[in-house]
């Protein structure tokens, strides 16, 4: 199966362009020698910085496939190749080729994770082109953090769903109708399709009787006299059932 993930670009400028101009502001406030310094290492509009930007946002997105393709194929997720991009306009999508165990819930945190993956490392490559290797390490540690939450989103798998063969059939025997004697046992038989997993079961509905589970069979012993109409079932299946009329006589 393609999952297809879809991130904006104006929306991660504006992420990358916001933590500059904080860092800008605290720089400013910190030091009234430094307003020089924090101009030009904000992110603005200028068309020199959208243009760095842009750049960083295309190299930041490679290196997320790689990342990601690399991961994948480490797991044996998918095969051949399995993460590729198109951008159209504002918009970049990403498609991935995964198996059908991915959880198909995890699309939508998985597309903020992507996003702020590819914020984190043009953050990164931004302060490492201004200068500023304390910010650009912090947030290659970030990157760390990033990919280890990506990651998880893949591990998280729907279940394999498995055909467990249970009974289509389902008849007893010798009859509709059991009579049994106070105190002694009767036989009711039953025969499922070969090959499946047994899990036929029996309901009376009068304790004048109690039931035990034999080989194939039920043993009904009678408790008092009286009438107990059984329904022999299927646990998975409440179409396949047979029902019984076991009556109870007095003991001579």
């Amino acid at each position: 199966m393609e999952i297809k993930l879809t991130l904006y670009k104006s929306v991660i400028l504006e992420a990358v362009k916001a933590e500059t101009q904080i860092k800008s502001v605290i720089d400013r406030s910190s030091d009234s020698n430094a307003v020089q310094v924090a101009f030009h290492e904000a992110a603005g509009d200028e068309e020199m910085h959208v243009r760095k930007l842009l750049r960083c946002i295309e190299t930041s997105l490679a290196t997320f496939k790689v990342e990601l393709a690399s991961f994948l194929d480490s797991i044996n997720l998918t095969q051949g190749h399995n993460v590729y991009s198109q951008t159209v306009d504002d918009a970049i999508y990403v498609h991935i080729s995964v198996s059908e165990r991915f959880n198909t819930s995890m699309i939508d945190p998985l597309a903020k994770l992507c996003s702020k993956f590819i914020e984190d490392n043009t953050l990164m490559l931004w302060w490492g082109g201004v200068g500023d290797q304390k910010q650009s390490q912090f947030y290659q540690a970030q990157l760390l953090s990033d990919m280890a939450e990506i990651k998880v989103a893949f591990s998280k798998k729907s279940p394999v769903s498995v055909d467990i063969p249970y009974t289509t059939t389902l008849s007893v025997a010798p009859g509709s109708t059991i009579t049994v004697a106070e105190g002694e046992e009767a036989t009711l038989t039953y025969t499922i399709d070969e090959g499946v997993i047994d899990d036929i079961e029996i309901m009376p509905d009068n304790r004048c009787v109690k039931t035990r589970r034999g080989k194939d069979c039920f043993l009904i012993k009678g408790i008092y006299p009286g009438l107990a109409h059984c329904v022999v079932y299927s646990v998975h299946d409440e179409d396949i059932y047979a029902e019984v009329d076991v009556v109870v006589t007095s003991a001579e």
